[in-house]
């Protein structure tokens, strides 16, 4: 991102959350630098920064979650635009950091806070303007979404317009029009003109190549690539001799069941190595345009396989799931092997939790995830996320993608439950005890979280001042 024209911290957020950024980003507040840290656009605090204090999902006796992230989004309000500076790369992130923030929530809470009816509408180009969904796997993975919420995105799985998502039965205008502008804010959802430009588009336009070329030669100032000068010739003559016989997986040195930071580090790498400002040293002079081309099909390379939906595209094209060679297989053939290498990375996971080695076990579920959405596949990822207060709200949508996908089980709907409960969210929690003992009569967790519940509810009650009660406050 490197210095550029003063943004709200809102804005700077989204980007680096959408870009999947890893780095430090310094931002000038009252003459001194106030530090924020990104690892694969997720933010992580300092425990010296002023927020930190609150870092995480609210606990029981804390703040509800809203009212945490108003905390949040009422400093950056304060801030108003700033100057900054971005500095890519792990170098300087501590492993004692704060978090990870709930980014996805910040900004899509920032997107519709304050706004009425009609603002909410022309911030989505008016009643006629038609959107598509535009499900990036991982966001969608890092939100929680209400039923709402994921019935509209399912409706937008074809283009619809904006008033028809208005007038559905049984959904008030104002909640829909906020909701479809939370999901815009973090680009899952798009006006669907958009799309069919992005689709007839160069991927790769000029302005975007150059903020690659900076990034990238930032990097190797701060990080000399440290090889020596015959190799590294030797290696870009091999990439050029073997470029137009490469598909993109080869390229980046990946496979299809790459996860986005593998990806990320794959192309950072390769990119490093073929990067044009190399040519001079590397007595290449005359030659440059090779060493570009190189660095244009590795940007194009990395593009294309970060994004959800052009992976998936390019994948159909090539013709191939497991190594990126094997062409001429049939549409079966190559689902059954995405089904098993998603089953075995599942299977893989299960061992790692009964060994209580949550942290392998989660980017096991995410990959196996990416190839295959499953209601048990998303169960287990929840059940490990469930074990990091940090991770409660990244737990709930997890398993609120379970039930999506299986939505009688109650096991699936008391855990979800239990999550609510321990954040606060007694009336969702409610919801989802109520529901898993309407599937399963007697159902023991729901049953005791219920009680548990309509406790703690009397409770609060009891204990709110006299004055409260006669004019019906929430004391």
């Amino acid at each position: 991102m490197s210095r550029e024209e003063p943004q709200t911290m809102l804005l700077l957020l989204r980007d680096l959350l959408l870009e999947r950024r890893t780095g430090k980003l310094a931002v000038e507040v009252g003459g001194a630098e106030r530090l924020f840290f990104f690892v694969s656009g997720d933010l992580y605090l300092d425990r010296e920064h002023p927020l930190s204090r609150t870092a995480g999902a609210p606990s029981p006796e804390e703040a509800p979650l809203d009212e945490w992230v108003d905390k949040v989004l009422d400093y950056f309000d304060a801030l108003g635009t700033v100057n900054h500076h971005f500095t890519e790369g792990t170098g300087e992130i501590s492993t004692d950091l704060v978090g990870p923030i709930m980014t996805a929530a910040l900004i899509m809470r920032g997107a519709v806070r304050g706004l009425d009816e009609f603002q909410l509408l022309r911030s989505l180009g008016g009643e006629d303007r038609i959107y598509i969904a535009h499900v990036n796997a991982r966001l969608g993975q890092d939100v929680n979404f209400d039923p709402e919420e994921a019935f509209l995105l399912s409706r937008l799985e074809e283009a619809t317009a904006v008033k028809d998502l208005l007038r559905l039965p049984d959904l008030d205008s104002f909640e829909v029009a906020k909701k479809l502008c939370r999901m815009a804010a973090i680009d899952l959802i798009r006006p669907y003109e958009q799309r069919q430009e992005e689709a007839g588009s160069s991927l790769l336009s000029p302005k975007l190549l150059e903020r690659f070329h900076v990034r990238i030669e930032e990097d190797l100032a701060r990080n000399p690539i440290g090889i020596e000068i015959e190799a590294h010739r030797r290696k870009l003559a091999d990439l050029m001799v073997r470029l137009g016989g490469l598909n993109y997986y080869e390229l980046l040195g990946t496979s299809v069941g790459s996860g986005a930071d593998e990806i990320h580090a794959a192309y950072t790498r390769l990119a490093r190595l073929v990067h044009p400002s190399h040519a001079k040293a590397l007595g290449l002079e005359g030659m440059e345009a090779g060493v570009v081309l190189l660095f244009e099909r590795a940007t194009e390379a990395y593009l294309t396989l970060s994004d959800q939906d052009r992976r998936g595209q390019y994948q159909q094209e090539l013709g191939a799931f497991s190594d990126g060679s094997l062409f001429g297989r049939t549409e079966e053939s190559r689902q059954e092997e995405v089904e098993e290498i998603a089953g075995s990375n599942f299977r893989m996971a299960q061992q790692l939790v009964a060994r209580q080695d949550f942290y392998y076990a989660i980017e096991l579920l995410n990959q196996a995830i990416r190839l295959e959405a499953r209601s048990e596949y998303f169960g287990l990822l929840a059940h490990c996320q469930a074990q990091n207060p940090q991770w409660y709200d990244k737990a709930i949508s997890s398993y609120g993608r379970a039930i999506q996908l299986s939505p009688k089980d109650a096991d699936l709907r008391a855990a979800l439950g239990s999550i609510y409960e321990k954040t606060s969210h007694k009336g969702r929690a409610r919801e989802q005890y109520q529901a898993a003992l309407g599937i399963l009569p007697g159902h023991p967790e729901a049953s005791s979280g219920l009680d548990r519940v309509e406790a703690a509810t009397k409770r609060e009650g009891a204990d709110r001042p006299w004055w409260r009660k006669m004019l019906g406050g929430s004391g």
